[in-house]
């Protein structure tokens, strides 16, 4: 989980988290997806 956002337009530079577990096929949620996931409400 992390609150980067997937970049529209990717970089080979810089890589965010979200593109990094792409990558490695592991799941990324950013904290609106995790609550929701979760079943958490306020």
């Amino acid at each position: 989980m992390s609150m980067e956002k997937r970049n529209r337009y990717p970089s080979e530079v810089k890589i965010r988290i979200p593109e990094l577990c792409d990558r490695e096929g592991i799941g990324h949620y950013d904290l609106t997806e995790l609550l929701r996931a979760e079943g958490i409400t306020a």
